[in-house]
């Protein structure tokens, strides 16, 4: 008997290479969705956003959030930053390496930092040039617009050192006075301790080691807000080394100050009553203003309009409202990705085509020219008893339901009996341990 033939076809996006246009769009019957977000950013003028998913695709609007486009020549995007005063330009860090484009997204180039996974960027506001980023262990800076960089240390412990290496977790650039740099910095659980330079990062000291957590927001006029590790919101106004409680005293994410006005805030707040919240005397009393939105994963105030807000979720794309918080809309026109992990061609039909993803199973028989749906996982939160009469472990934070739909996460074709398929899933808005499950179908997939 010949040799079984086998063909793999890989198709890769990588920076500063445009789609090939011999690449058709075979999706018709595939389920677009709106993806969950990890970063949004906005320019000056508040016209121009960009924002990363949390599976590291990227999209742009140019109408304030109106329409969104992808940008689709880059993937991987573990974080972005926007230069405010030029919309067009754009730094991206993916693993390992900056990149950076200078057209809005259509072409990018390397921009340093290659042996480092980048997971933080802050353009300076008032000198754009200027740049951080951060792996979490060491600290970088570039005063040329990310032509080169130059490591600048925060005097902390060697990596390594007892209780645990110390991990950086915030930059915060403070609008004011752009020499004045705040970093949270994890040197051990819980919490991260506060560390502060007065000169452009060239020296840091550590003003205040309360226990604290992301985000660290500044105001225009300087007053310093961030979280304590339990999540509770505090206040500084003496640049760092005292902070006082706020009204609000746990449950929160994202948080965000009017640019306008440093005693109106915004925050996302977590868990079973997850809601997007709004102070206007600096954090004392809140409102929530919106109680429909999902975790909130960043919020952006409009420096040119701050009357507009966006709120990105974790699990439901952009919403924006025009009257300070008072009412909010979707605003996901163009934001939707494919949440498809896998992909198999039939080896005895090359016009069989599986793919999966967090919408189940689907296949084609004509190469791609359409897609039926051929199965929806669910899993069923079944937590086997401890041993030694020790309770129950917690099924997650946030609870989640005991049913609930699952995600193709990878797919298997026995090539010896190709109706052999074999699937593996987990839980689509988070992981536990008893959600990795595995499937078998002997019918090609059917049951």
């Amino acid at each position: 008997m010949a040799p079984l033939e086998r063909t793999i076809v890989l198709a890769v996006a990588l920076a500063g290479v445009a789609l090939s246009p011999h690449w058709s769009d075979v999706s018709t019957g595939l389920p677009a969705t709106v993806g969950g977000l990890r970063a949004l950013v906005v320019d000056n003028a508040g016209s121009s956003l960009y924002a990363s998913t949390t599976g590291g695709s990227m999209f742009k609007s140019t109408d304030a959030g109106a329409d969104w486009t992808a940008i689709s020549n880059i993937t991987g995007v573990l974080t972005l930053a926007i230069d405010p005063t030029s919309a067009s330009t754009v730094y991206v860090a993916l693993r390992p390496g900056v990149f950076k484009s200078t057209d809005g997204g259509a072409s990018w180039q390397a921009a340093g930092l290659s042996d480092a996974a980048v997971s933080l960027l802050v353009v300076d506001p008032s000198r754009p040039s200027t740049i951080y980023a951060s792996d979490g262990k060491k600290l970088y800076k570039s005063t040329d617009g990310a032509q080169s960089w130059a490591e600048i240390g925060l005097g902390l412990p060697a990596p390594g050192s007892p209780p645990l290496p110390p991990f950086i977790s915030n930059i915060t650039v403070d609008p004011g006075n752009p020499s004045t740099l705040f970093s949270l910095v994890s040197l051990g659980p819980p919490g991260s301790e506060l560390y502060k330079s007065t000169n452009g990062g060239q020296t840091w000291d550590q003003v205040n080691a309360g226990r604290f957590a992301s985000p660290l927001v500044i105001a225009a006029d300087s007053p310093v807000y961030t979280l304590r590790f339990d999540r509770s919101l505090v206040r500084s106004t003496d640049g760092g080394v005292t902070f006082t409680a706020t009204g609000y005293q746990s449950d929160l994410t994202a948080l965000a100050v009017d640019p306008s006005d440093s005693n109106t805030l915004f925050a996302g707040k977590f868990g079973p009553n997850q809601s997007i919240i709004r102070s206007t005397d600096g954090g004392q009393t809140w409102d929530a203003v919106n109680t429909s939105a999902p975790s909130t994963a960043a919020l952006v105030v409009n420096p040119a309009d701050p009357s507009t807000v966006f709120a990105a979720t974790f699990m439901g794309g952009i919403f924006k409202s025009t009257d300070r918080g008072a009412n909010w809309n979707p605003s996901n026109s163009g934001l939707i990705v494919r949440n498809l992990h896998v992909l198999a061609v039939d080896p005895t039909n090359a016009a069989t085509v599986y793919t999966g993803g967090d919408d189940g199973l689907f296949k084609t028989k004509d190469s791609g020219a359409s897609w039926t749906e051929h199965t929806e996982f669910q899993l069923s939160l079944n937590i086997p008893a401890p041993p030694n009469g020790l309770p129950l472990p917690p099924s997650a934070i946030p609870p989640f339901a005991p049913l609930a739909p699952a995600s193709v996460q990878s797919l298997l074709i026995d090539y010896s009996n190709p109706a052999n398929l074999y699937v593996a899933t987990h839980r689509t808005n988070g992981c536990f341990f008893t959600d990795l499950l595995l499937y078998k179908s002997t019918n090609n997939g059917a049951d």
